[in-house]
This record gives C-alpha cells, sequence and structure tokens, in this order.
C-alpha cells in the first residue's frame, strides 16, 4: 500500500509540473501576443518589417528613376530636362543637346566625384556621333546641399540645317545607365528657364 501511496504522489507531482510548464507557455504566448499587438497599434498602422521599408524604397527609387526623377541614391534629382538643337555659330552647326536642372536634395554639401556622360545616337543609321560629359561634384567642385545647377550636355558633331534629325541621348551617372532620352527636333539655346 505504501508503494501505491509513494506512486501516486510521484504522479501527482509530475503531474503538476507538467501543468504549471503548459501554463507557463502559455502565459508567454500570451505576453508576446500582447506585445506584438502594442506594437501594431502603437505605430499607427505604419508597422513594416525591416525587409518590407527596403522593398518599398527600392520601388520608390525604381519609380523614380523610370520617371527621369531620383539619380543618385536620393540625394540627386532632375527636377527638369529639355533637349534640342542648340545653334553653335562658329561652326554654323545645329548640335544635339540635353540641359538638366539637377537639385541636391540631400542634408550635406556633396564631394565625392559625380560625372554624368552622354552618348548621343543617330537612330537612322544607328551611328554613334559624339560622347560627352559634366562633372557634378568632386573634391574640389562642392555641389551644395539644397542647391540647383544646370548642367548642358552637347554633341560635337551637328548639321548645318534642321530636318528631320532622329537623335537620342543614353545618359550614365558614374559609368552607370541612367535613361536613354529622344532630342526634340527643334532649335534649343540649352537654358532652362
Amino acid at each position: 500500500m505504501a508503494n501505491l501511496d509513494a506512486i501516486y504522489r510521484i504522479l501527482t507531482i509530475k503531474n503538476i509540473i507538467k501543468l504549471k510548464n503548459e501554463y507557463t507557455m502559455y502565459l508567454k504566448i500570451k505576453l508576446i501576443a500582447l506585445l506584438l499587438f502594442l506594437a501594431v497599434t502603437s505605430c499607427k498602422n505604419d508597422f513594416k518589417l525591416p525587409y518590407q521599408k527596403v522593398i518599398e524604397r527600392r520601388a520608390i527609387e525604381r519609380k523614380n528613376n523610370e520617371n527621369g526623377q531620383s539619380v543618385l541614391s536620393g540625394r540627386i534629382t532632375i527636377e527638369k530636362f529639355v533637349t534640342g538643337y542648340n545653334s553653335y555659330h562658329i561652326r554654323s552647326s545645329f548640335l544635339p543637346t540635353i540641359t538638366l536642372k539637377l537639385k541636391n536634395i540631400g542634408n550635406k554639401d556633396l564631394t565625392e566625384h559625380i560625372t554624368i556622360s552622354a552618348v548621343f545616337l543617330d537612330n537612322k543609321t544607328g551611328e554613334q556621333l559624339d560622347t560627352d560629359y559634366q562633372t557634378i561634384s568632386s573634391s574640389t567642385q562642392r555641389f551644395v546641399s539644397s542647391a540647383t545647377m544646370q548642367i548642358q550636355i552637347r554633341s560635337s558633331v551637328g548639321w548645318h540645317y534642321l530636318s528631320e534629325q532622329d537623335v537620342s541621348v543614353k545618359l550614365y551617372i558614374n559609368d552607370k545607365y541612367l535613361k536613354t532620352v529622344k532630342i526634340d527636333n527643334r532649335e534649343f539655346d540649352g537654358i532652362i528657364r
């Protein structure tokens, strides 16, 4: 009989420990659920996991790049660009030209070497007409925070008169492709007003 009482006590103690462990686990799960609920509601529906924020930022940058807005990691934007043929009087030629109005939207001056280069292509013949580049910033040429600047990039190859030229320009920033723009068939002085 004593053995049965001892076995009964051991089983009861094991059940109590088991129940205690199960209840502890239940309380832990309930606490985690409560903390998650508080985290979500305190963010006012802006709760996003870190990878979701990265995906959204990349989508915005991709969309801006497609629209010609964001140029360099959210630090420089193209506010406007205008294309046409600049009349170059010394050689009496009309040269394919693109002028970009850039803005430094970063909170710091840019002093790293940043160059926008252009490749001018005759779409009718497939011929590469010329390349040109402009340095936006470098260690000796600062692009001030919140400032805008206009840069003009033009081909040195042109025509003596304007007709139905079909020219496009491929733009690169620090040798990374940015976008391709068709040059408008009109005379253009190279300044954005």
